[in-house]
Order: structure tokens, then C-alpha cells, then sequence
């Protein structure tokens, strides 16, 4: 069986064979006719190398100058968040309210015990004013019985004398003697009600310390609850815009935890992580060529100012922090992709004229002529135009010749009919 199946395609080969010997046979026959390529009359310019300074690119994002989180110091119930991602907002808009009901029963606990400390000074002063009213009268009693006094006790030694010279009856030197006792015993009680108003005074200046220390610790507490009732109404820091949202209402708010991002818009920068190798060819202040990628490739170019560059390079990266700031332009915004351009020594340039490059879909592509003047088609990697030329990546080497402006209907293996060069 196996050998059977050999024998049948060594005669199919065989018969393949005479075939096409057959048809070159006939072809000879005929003639033997050489198809002739069709030459094209075009420009041709050499790819050119020039040395200038050389760029390494670092990339990056864009952010706002100013990025602030907007955080409470609360643990309580969210209970409106009033923007989301993208949203603009203007200082002291209201982003984010957190329950405060516990702080207000604080804050009512603190009014009341301000109260009752306020209403315990107000007797305080109206005792001390009753007693000092009280004290004067006692003073003027005092002075009056003092008075009384005096001339009762003239008036008895008066009689006293008298008696004794018997100038008077005993019995009205006994009138004299009682009238001046009870002269001192009016003038005995009148100290006492002087004292007793003066001991009511003290007493009642005693309180003051107590009341007002009341009334200090209240207002210390509703201080401290005010001092946190602030951060249940979160406000916009500057004009912005919202870059992250990270809860939602009816979460619970953790102390110092962002609820929100705020960028300030008006102005951006790039982040970069360069090379230390790198940080040798910039320093502090000097422009830096930014380019701006969006998502449908086009490019916008800016330039970046050096602010920032870190003290040290990353251990493990062996980067360093640097930030740029950004000159405005059209279409910036937080979160672009951006490419630096940092300069890193002279280096070899190649060069073709933009008009000799054309595309199939993402691809470029040029036609290269051979030194037979035979065209043939090329990919390449070329970079942005510049001054009517563009520099090439890869595909081409110096010395190489490509048609300097594409015609429609060349085609590879086409002849040109003059390679003068650009």
C-alpha cells in the first residue's frame, strides 16, 4: 500500500515537471518577451543627517498648580455632596454637608449651662447690691445710734455729777445711766446689722469665682463644639474644578479622610520622574518643550518652566521629582498625558522632505529609489515636520534616496527617469 502511493506522486512530480516544461517551451517559442517597467519622471532627494541637540523624552501628567483634598474631621453620617467629578466650582461653595446633630446637643448643653451660670450671677449681683443697700442703712443706723450714744453717755456723766453734788435726785442720775445703756446697746446691735450686711456681701462675693467658672467651662465647651461644627459644612478652598469624588451620601465620614479633590485650574504643571543621568542637562527656571497628547493623537506643543527639581534621586528608581509649569494653552487640562523633552547632548539627525512621506492607515511610508533607479516601497518611523522636512526614526540610513514628492501611480519596482538630487 505505502509503496503503491509513492510511485503515484513521483508520477504526479514527473507530470508536473513536463508540464512546465512544456509551457517555458511554448513561451520560447513565441518569442520569449521581456515585460518592460514604466519610468517615472520625478524628484529624488538623499536622506540627509545633521547634528544638533539631542532630547530624551519623559513623560507625564497634567495637573492642576494646586490640588487641595477637601477632608472633615468629623465620624458621622454624609448628608449631601452637592458636585460631581468634572464639576466646576467658585470659593466657599458648599461640597459636602456632615450630620451634626450630636455637636448641636452639645453646643444646646453648653447654652444651657451658660444660662444657668447667667442667671446664678444675676443673684449673685442682686444679693450683693440688696446687702449693700442693706450695709449702708446699717452704716447710717450705726452712725445715728453712735450719735445717740455719745450724748446719752454726756448726759449721764452730767447727772452723775450732779448726784454727787446732790444737785439732782439719784433717781435722775438712774434716768441718765439707763438712757445710756440702752444707747450702747442700740449702737451693739446697729455694728451687728453692719456686720451681718457686710458677712452677706462676702458671702455673696464668694459665688462670683464659682459662677463665672461655671459659666467658662460652658463656653469652653460650646467653643470646642463650634470648632468642630465647621467641619459639617465643607467648603470650595479657590475657584476649581472637582478632579475625584471618593463618597457618596449617606456614607460615613472618617476624621481627615478626603471626600473630595479641588484642583485650581488656572494654572498647571507636569510631573515628571527624570533620569539622574538627565538632571545634569537642566536646571531651576529654564524652559523645557512640552508636547500634549490627546486621545485621538493629535499634539499640541507648550512650553514648561523648571520650578521644582527634588534634592535626591529616587533609591529605588534612581529618578528624580522635578515639576514643570505650564505656559496656557488651548485644551489643557488635568489628567492630559505629556511628553518633556528633555535635552541630553548633541546627537545625528536624519532628514526627508515631508512631501516624499504617505500613509496606509497609521504607517508611513516613502519610495525608496535603489541605485538602479528602481523604486521600491518603504516603511518608516518619522517624527513631526519641521520646516518643510521631517526627521527620521528608523527605516532609512544615510545616503539612502527616496522620491521627494509621492505621484499617484508609482509603484514598487517602477524606474525613474531622473534620481537629481534635493
Amino acid at each position: 500500500m505505502f509503496s503503491t502511493n509513492k510511485t503515484i506522486r513521483r508520477t504526479a512530480v514527473v507530470a508536473l515537471a513536463a508540464a512546465v516544461l512544456g509551457l517555458a517551451a511554448a513561451c520560447n517559442k513565441g518569442g520569449g518577451q521581456t515585460v518592460e517597467r514604466e519610468s517615472f519622471n520625478v524628484p529624488v532627494a538623499s536622506v540627509s543627517e545633521t547634528t544638533g541637540t539631542g532630547y530624551t523624552e519623559v513623560t507625564g501628567t497634567v495637573t492642576g498648580q494646586t490640588a487641595v483634598p477637601v477632608a472633615t474631621k468629623l465620624f458621622s453620617a454624609i448628608t449631601y455632596m452637592g458636585y460631581e467629578e468634572g464639576d466646576r466650582v467658585k470659593q466657599g461653595d458648599v461640597l459636602v454637608r456632615i450630620d451634626d446633630s450630636d455637636i448641636q446637643a452639645m453646643r444646646n448643653e453648653a447654652a444651657a449651662y451658660r444660662a444657668e451660670a447667667a442667671a446664678a450671677l444675676a443673684e449673685v449681683e442682686t444679693v450683693v447690691a440688696q446687702s449693700e443697700a442693706g450695709l449702708s442703712q446699717a452704716q447710717a443706723a450705726l452712725s445715728q445710734a453712735q450719735a445717740a450714744r455719745d450724748d446719752a453717755q454726756a448726759d449721764f456723766e452730767r447727772a452723775e455729777r450732779l448726784a454727787a453734788e446732790d444737785s439732782i435726785p439719784r433717781v435722775n442720775r438712774d434716768k441718765a445711766e439707763l438712757g445710756f445703756k440702752v444707747a450702747e446697746e442700740n449702737v451693739a446691735r446697729a455694728e451687728g446689722a453692719v456686720a451681718q450686711a457686710e458677712a452677706m456681701i462676702a458671702q455673696a462675693e464668694s459665688k462670683r469665682p464659682q459662677v463665672r467658672a461655671k459659666d467658662q467651662q460652658a463656653a469652653a465647651k460650646d467653643q470646642q463644639a463650634a470648632s468642630y461644627q465647621k467641619y459639617a459644612t465643607l467648603t470650595a478652598p479657590f475657584d476649581g474644578v472637582i478632579t475625584r469624588k471618593m463618597a457618596e451620601t449617606g456614607q460615613m465620614a472618617n476624621p481627615g479622610y478626603p471626600l473630595y479633590m479641588v484642583e485650581d485650574d488656572s494654572a498647571f504643571r507636569v510631573e515628571l520622574a527624570v533620569a539622574e543621568s538627565l538632571i545634569k542637562f537642566i536646571q531651576l527656571g529654564e524652559p523645557v518643550e512640552v508636547i500634549l497628547e490627546s486621545a485621538d493623537g493629535q499634539e499640541t506643543r507648550t512650553t514648561g518652566t523648571v520650578e521644582v527639581m527634588g534634592a535626591a534621586a529616587n533609591p529605588g528608581t534612581h529618578n528624580v521629582r522635578v515639576e514643570l509649569a505650564l505656559e496656557p494653552v488651548d485644551g489643557l487640562f488635568s489628567g492630559r498625558f505629556a511628553r518633556a523633552r528633555i535635552p541630553s547632548g548633541e546627537r545625528s539627525q536624519l532628514w526627508i522632505p515631508a512631501a516624499a512621506v504617505y500613509y496606509e492607515g497609521d504607517q508611513a511610508y516613502v519610495w525608496r529609489v535603489s541605485p538602479g533607479k528602481v523604486v521600491s516601497r518603504a516603511p518608516v518611523e518619522i517624527g513631526d515636520e519641521q520646516a518643510g522636512q521631517r526627521p527620521v526614526i528608523r527605516g532609512l540610513s544615510e545616503g539612502d534616496r527616496v522620491v521627494a514628492e509621492v505621484q499617484p501611480g508609482l509603484y514598487a519596482g517602477a524606474l525613474v527617469s531622473t534620481a537629481a538630487g534635493k
